[in-house]
């Protein structure tokens, strides 16, 4: 296994005079939710189910109506005794996206969309502030809730890929998360699961029906579209896109393993981000990028 190229430090000195800023809503100390078990995140879970609104988490309003049914399956997969029942949802899910409805199949996607429907970012958001730590946080989320007798260590089954799109919807900025599918043991789920999300990409009109079962990443590799990360928060953002600001979009997408420390009984500590562990958006997803407006260059990593 890579060991992360990171270097470890005090999470509240993470870059001078640079705290980390708080989540949302400006709710949740990201420093101390590094150290939050799974009971901590349920209960979370529970409280922005109980206060959603603007007052609240500030959960965005077409998809409070899903809220209810995304943390009762999350409960429902915390709970559960095997790899598969703990990752991949038992029954159907649709959820709410604002005023579009998607499928969801896994607790990666469950916790993303609650990172993506809850709170804008804070005013002073940046990559080191905000960007990358509420990331790794996303991260440490799905490994605790998938902490149980039978998926042992959690990081067994992390995602392959982890990505991030933060864009301007009026005056605010939201965020957009989720992973590619866990397929350690679990194959026949992945495969169908990316067969139903290229459907979408081709229902959305991101993928023309011509590309269906094919892919434009090169051997050794050549994953179908609907695969990448970057699949759910595209198509969230491409939903809503006529009142997004697309050429102001960011994104990155890593490893969770070269990401995150591979302990997990401890309490998860942030370190600050080697841009080395960052990787560029693949050829589906560089096809994929000038179709929602995106600048490709705010997608590659950084050169500092």
């Amino acid at each position: 296994m890579e060991s992360p190229p990171v270097v470890d430090i005090d999470v509240d000195s993470f870059i001078k005079d640079q705290p980390l800023l708080p989540a949302f809503n400006g709710k949740v100390d990201m420093t101390a939710a590094f150290k939050w078990s799974k009971y901590n995140i349920l209960d979370f879970f529970d409280k922005v189910t109980a206060q959603p609104g603007p007052r609240g988490y500030n959960v965005e309003a077409g998809a409070q109506k899903s809220l209810d049914a995304v943390v009762t399956t999350i409960h429902t997969l915390v709970n559960s005794g095997t790899p598969q029942t703990s990752i991949f949802l038992p029954n159907q899910l649709d959820v709410f996206y604002y005023t579009t409805k998607f499928r969801i199949e896994t607790i990666f996607e469950l916790v993303g969309w609650i990172f993506s429907v809850t709170g804008f970012s804070p005013p002073n958001a940046n990559r080191n502030n905000y960007y990358y730590p509420i990331a790794a946080l996303y991260c440490v989320f799905w490994r605790r809730l998938t902490e149980n007798s039978t998926i042992d260590p959690p990081i067994k089954h992390d995602p392959n890929m982890v990505q991030m799109t933060w864009f301007k919807v009026g005056s605010d900025w939201r965020i957009c998360i989720s992973s590619t599918l866990d397929g350690i043991g679990l194959k026949p789920y992945k495969d169908a699961t990316q067969l139903r999300r290229q459907d979408v990409l081709i229902a959305s009109g991101l993928l023309p029906q011509s590309m269906k079962n094919k892919s434009l990443v090169p051997t050794p590799n050549p994953q179908m579209f609907g695969h990448c990360a970057e699949t759910i928060p595209w198509l969230y953002i491409k939903s809503i896109l006529k009142s997004v600001s697309a050429t102001s979009a960011e994104g990155f997408a890593v490893k969770p393993k070269l990401f995150l420390p591979d302990k997990y009984q401890e309490a998860y500590v942030y370190a600050r981000l080697d841009y080395r562990v960052l990787r560029p958006p693949c050829e589906n997803c560089a096809y994929l990028l000038p179709k929602l407006g995106f600048k490709a260059p705010n997608f590659e990593p950084p050169t500092y």
